[in-house]
C-alpha cells in the first residue's frame, strides 16, 4: 500500500488519539456509554475531510463505452480493453498454481490488470492486525457490533451505501451508526482520494465498479475499477488518460453484446484460450508464438514462458 492511500488511516488514528483512545481502532466502539456521541463526532468530521467518503452507490449508466474496443472474456467476465497496440504482458501464478494476476500495457497511458483471489471466509474480527492478528476482545467487539462474522464484500457494500452525513451520532442511533461507522473508516482506506463514482453491479455479476479521475498507481491517469465477487473475487483496473477517448470503457466492464473495433489482434483470443483453459500446455505455446508475432517484448514472451505449464 502506498503512503498516499495511508494518509486517511493516519487521520483517523490521528483523531482516536486526540480525544484520549489508543491507537487501535477499536477503541471507538468499546464503550457503549456516553463516550460514543464524542468518539463518533470526531470520526464524523475526519470522515467529512475526505471527500471520497461521501460517495455513494448510484445507477450505472446505460450507455455502452463509445471508445473503440475489444473484449476479452475470462472466466465468463467479459473485459473490455481500449483498442491499441500491445507490447508488455505480465502474468503470474499463485500459491494455488493459477494464475493470480494479469497485466498489459498499451504504448500510451492505456493498462489493464486483473487480480484474483480466493474468496476467503467472513471474518471473526474484523479489528484484527497484522502485528496481533484476531483477538478475543474483537472477535467479541465484531459480533457485538455487526451481529456475526462479516465478509470483505458485506463491509464495502456496507460502505459503499452510506455517507458520514448520515451520522447522528445520538446515542439512541449507536447500534445503528457503529456499524456504518465502521465500514466507512474501511472505505476511506480502500479508495483513491479522486473517487468520483461508485455503480453497483457489474453487468449481471454481484459487485460494484467505481470510477477515480486519478489512480494512486499512476496519478496522471483516471482509473475504472470493477469488484466481482462470484466464485472468486476479481478484481479488474483499467488505466487510461484523463482526457483519453476511452474514458467511459469502464461502462461495458461485465455487460455482453458490446460493439467492437475492427482488426482484432489474434494474440488476445490465444490468451483468453490459455488463460481459461490455465493448464494446457498447448495453448500457452500457442499464446508465446501469437504474442511473438505480434511484437511484444523479448521480456514479455519470457514473462509467459515462466508461467506456461509443463
Amino acid at each position: 500500500m502506498r503512503m498516499n492511500q495511508l494518509k486517511p488511516l493516519f487521520i483517523l488514528l490521528a483523531v482516536l488519539l486526540t480525544i484520549g483512545c489508543s491507537a487501535h481502532t477499536s477503541y471507538l466502539f468499546e464503550k457503549p456509554s456516553g463516550d460514543w456521541p464524542t468518539q463518533c463526532q470526531a470520526l464524523r468530521k475526519a470522515l467529512l475531510a475526505e471527500p471520497k467518503t461521501s460517495v455513494i452507490y448510484s445507477q450505472l449508466p446505460k450507455d455502452k463505452p463509445t471508445a473503440p474496443l475489444w473484449v476479452v472474456n475470462l472466466h465468463d467476465i467479459p473485459i473490455p480493453v481500449p483498442a491499441v497496440p500491445y507490447r508488455e504482458i505480465f502474468l503470474t501464478r499463485g500459491e494455488s498454481g493459477r494464475i493470480s494476476s494479469i497485466s498489459f500495457t498499451g504504448q500510451e497511458r492505456e493498462k489493464v490488470i486483473i487480480f484474483y483471489d480466493p474468496v476467503g471466509p467472513p471474518s471473526e474480527d474484523v479489528f484484527a492486525t497484522v502485528e496481533k492478528g484476531e483477538t478475543d476482545e474483537g472477535r467479541r467487539l465484531t459480533k457485538q457490533i455487526f451481529g456475526g462474522t462479516v465478509s470483505f464484500d458485506r463491509l464495502m457494500d456496507w460502505g459503499n451505501s452510506h455517507k458520514p452525513e448520515e451520522l447522528t451520532c445520538e446515542m439512541s442511533r449507536q447500534a445503528v451508526e457503529m456499524p456504518i461507522s465502521y465500514a466507512l473508516i474501511y472505505k476511506a482506506m480502500s479508495y483513491s482520494d479522486s473517487l468520483s463514482a461508485i455503480h453497483k453491479g457489474v453487468g449481471q455479476l454481484p459487485g460494484w465498479i467505481a470510477f477515480s479521475t486519478s489512480s494512486a498507481e499512476r496519478p496522471e491517469n483516471a482509473a475504472w475499477q470493477a469488484h466481482i465477487f462470484n466464485s472468486e473475487y476479481t478484481l479488474i483496473t483499467i488505466h487510461i488518460g484523463r482526457e483519453s477517448v476511452f474514458k467511459d470503457i469502464g461502462l461495458g466492464i461485465g455487460r455482453a453484446n458490446l460493439i467492437q473495433a475492427m482488426n482484432r489482434p489474434s494474440w488476445l483470443d490465444a490468451f483468453s484460450a490459455a488463460v481459461n483453459a490455465d493448464r494446457d500446455p498447448k495453448l500457452w505455446n500457442a499464446l508465446i508464438e501469437s504474442l511473438t508475432a505480434a511484437g511484444f517484448s523479448r521480456q514479455s514472451i519470457e514473462r509467459v514462458r515462466k508461467v506456461t505449464p509443463k
